[in-house]
């Protein structure tokens, strides 16, 4: 869903996240922390969700969501609603980073409520050496707690009472 300068489909075999995600876990203070999304049916690693750039001070953080297979079903929408629920327990804004040519991430967002905050004029340098533009959505917990976004993941996958700590 959002730029991530370091992962691009196909470069990385899942083996290669899950030892960077254990190199993470031993980090004493954990700059960013990603979890595997997989299917429950078949345990079949189907993306990745990361909160990275983690401000503890100003308490946001940046949200990415990339995945291997099923983009836009949901699986999609179940892991992005439990992050939120979890990301809002201690957060006060989500960010999300998404490339102009990601037309899918933005429907989605858009679907969502989720407000463009600002467009990063070239921002990030394409592989073929043009700079292309980046823009920034962002949540508040406000507007997660009382707003469209939370209820209308609540009605689409209902998540129950369960959600997860930040740390550990």
């Amino acid at each position: 869903m959002a730029y991530r300068p370091w992962y691009r489909p196909g470069e990385h075999a899942i083996h290669s996240l899950i030892e960077r995600n254990e190199w993470l876990a031993q980090l004493s203070h954990r700059p960013e922390i990603e979890a595997l999304i997989v299917e429950a049916h078949s345990l079949q690693p189907a993306g990745f969700i990361c909160l990275s750039a983690i401000d503890s001070t100003n308490l946001k953080a940046e949200l990415s969501i990339g995945m291997f297979q099923r983009q836009g079903t949901r699986i999609t929408l179940e892991a992005l609603h439990w992050v939120l629920e979890t990301a809002f327990a201690n957060l006060h804004k989500v960010v999300f980073c998404v490339s102009p040519t990601n037309t899918q991430a933005i429907r989605l967002l858009k679907s969502l409520d989720i407000p463009l905050e600002a467009v990063l004029r070239q921002e990030m340098l394409a592989t073929d050496g043009t700079r292309q533009d980046l823009l920034r959505y962002a949540l508040l917990a406000p507007e997660w707690i009382g707003g469209t976004t939370r209820k209308r993941l609540q009605r689409l996958v209902p998540l129950g009472q369960t959600t997860f700590p930040l740390t550990k």
